[in-house]
């Protein structure tokens, strides 16, 4: 900033010169004298502190400005936020205080000592003026300097302080968003079964008595609880006394393998009872649906229902598919199916699945009479499109099949893989001429009934729990006993493999009905039996 004043010195140089004349001259000149020194004073002293000031707020706006913009980029890239506020502050606070102070200073004290100096030198003729001058200029020249020095360190300091805060404060919501962010992130990394473990809880504290699934109950069946459920959706009959149930299982169910059968849990008078019926649809079927066939048959109390009572929209209990009568991986060249009744079902399964695969396949099936046969209309259709060789045998006309028909049938049956299912006899003819030809091991059996071997003596078995008492004989399985008796018991595929039915035997004696071997317990054994497969070898007591 430049200031222009004028130069006291030549009016006082003119009134020296004319100080001889005249006492009113003389007065002029004191007069002028001590104007010009007053003038050249508060000039000298308005100069150096509009000067000093100027420069001291200029030096110092712009040294606060470029500390607070360096200080803010070198905080902004350091990642620790700290560090960063500490420097800043420092750094600013130091840098614009001792440059603002020093600057100012030494602005003021050059711009007031060169102005004081040039003035007291114009007005050198006048002591007053000289005298006026040097202490105007030293005073000004002081306090313009220490306020400036005082002004810019104040305010470097503040402005440091105010950037230092700033730039901390930043900082740390520029950190807490970052947090924050990553928090977010790492939330939504974390497993969805986490969130939804804390939504079913909330859901539980909510309704509490009762479960989320009771209220899923009724939105939705298949949705709701650890068990699987599966909806009857279509009933279609097959024949007089057989139907194929179309149902849609629930979230959790993993399919099937062609053969393989599954265990259903029906409500029947208010009682659940589980039957195990064989899968008959494809394995790959597009909708998700499966398909089991049941045959109803005298005194069937599951099989009568689902076939003649059941309706489409009926939730039912299911398991996860099981078994054992399956093709291996690769399938056999040549194969031969032997079925009868019922039996029929789990080989249409595999059919279904495989027929366009499989190069050779020979099916016997056996039924009572033509409107007996179940899949009779498909069984005919894989003939006619030469998927399969299909022989059927009407008993009721040509009487039970034998071995030695089935040879004439089959020529090459010793050369082919067999998967047989039926009645019980029919099994146990089938099982022993493969047996006498010496081929025993290629031959797979499916039993929808448990083969009694031996019979006991039977006894007297009473149920802890329910308190009931029943005499069973020898041959009867204990569950059939039981339930004869109205007592409910657990079950499923009633043949002695899920083992839905094991109960702990407390005391007394069992026999399995497979192979005669007895079973005995004391109080305190923890002996735990197959009641579908077991019958009373005397006096027992079942822990139910």
């Amino acid at each position: 900033m430049t200031t222009t004043v004028g130069r006291p010195g030549t009016l006082a140089a003119t009134l020296a010169d004319t100080e001889a004349f005249t006492d009113s001259a003389v007065n002029g000149a004191d007069t002028a004298a001590d104007t010009a020194a007053d003038t050249a004073a508060d000039t000298a002293a308005d100069t150096a502190a509009d000067t000093a000031a100027d420069t001291a707020a200029d030096t110092a706006a712009d040294t606060a400005a470029d500390t607070a913009a360096d200080t803010a980029a070198d905080t902004a890239a350091d990642t620790a936020a700290d560090t960063a506020a500490d420097t800043a502050a420092d750094t600013a606070a130091d840098t614009a205080a001792d440059t603002a102070a020093d600057t100012a200073a030494d602005t003021a004290a050059d711009t007031a000592a060169d102005t004081a100096a040039d003035t007291a030198a114009d007005t050198a003729a006048d002591t007053a003026a000289d005298t006026a001058a040097d202490t105007a200029a030293d005073t000004a020249a002081d306090t313009a300097a220490d306020t400036a020095a005082d002004t810019a360190a104040d305010t470097a300091a503040d402005t440091a302080a105010d950037t230092a805060a700033d730039t901390a404060a930043d900082t740390a919501a520029d950190t807490a968003a970052d947090t924050a962010a990553d928090t977010a992130a790492d939330a939504t990394r974390r497993p969805t079964l986490r969130l939804r473990d804390r939504l079913v809880r909330l859901a539980e504290l909510a309704v509490t008595p009762l479960l989320p699934s009771d209220f899923l109950d009724v939105v939705d069946p298949l949705l709701s609880g650890a068990d699987l459920r599966g909806r009857i959706e279509a009933i279609e009959p097959e024949t007089a006394d057989a139907a194929t149930i179309t149902i849609r299982p629930g979230r959790g169910w993993r399919g099937h393998v062609p053969g393989q059968y599954v265990r259903i849990g029906v409500d029947v008078d208010g009682v659940r009872q589980w039957r195990a019926y064989s899968v008959t649809s494809p394995a790959d079927r597009s909708d998700g649906r499966f398909t089991i066939t049941v045959k109803a048959i005298p005194d069937g109390v599951v099989s009568n229902h689902l076939v003649r009572e059941a309706r489409a929209g009926t939730v039912i209990q299911l398991d996860q598919a099981t078994g054992e009568f399956v093709l291996p991986t690769p399938a056999p060249r040549r194969l031969l199916f032997v079925t009868a009744g019922s039996g029929i079902t789990p080989v249409m399964g595999i059919l279904r699945s495989y027929a366009a695969e499989l190069a050779d396949v020979v099916v016997v099936h056996s039924a009572p009479s033509r409107a007996d046969v179940i899949f009779g209309a498909d069984l005919a259709e894989l003939a006619a499109d030469d998927r399969i060789t299909l022989t059927t045998i009407h008993t009721d006309a040509e009487g039970l099949l034998d071995t030695e028909r089935l040879e004439r049938l089959v020529p090459d049956l010793a050369e082919r893989e067999t998967w047989a299912c039926g009645p019980t006899g029919l099994l146990d003819l089938l099982e022993e001429h493969w047996a006498a030809r010496g081929f025993a091991d290629r031959i797979h059996t499916e039993r929808f009934r448990p083969t009694i071997v031996v019979t006991g003596e039977g006894g007297r078995v009473s149920f802890t729990r329910s308190g009931t008492t029943v005499e069973a004989d020898g041959a009867t399985p204990i569950l059939d006993a039981a339930e004869a008796a109205g007592v409910l018991m657990p079950s499923g595929c009633r043949m002695g493999i899920c083992f839905g039915c094991v109960l702990p035997l407390r005391e007394g004696a069992v026999r399995d009905l497979r192979n005669g071997e007895l079973t005995t317990a004391v109080p305190g054994d923890g002996v735990r039996i197959q009641t579908c497969i077991s019958a009373a070898a005397g006096a027992c007591h079942i822990d139910h």
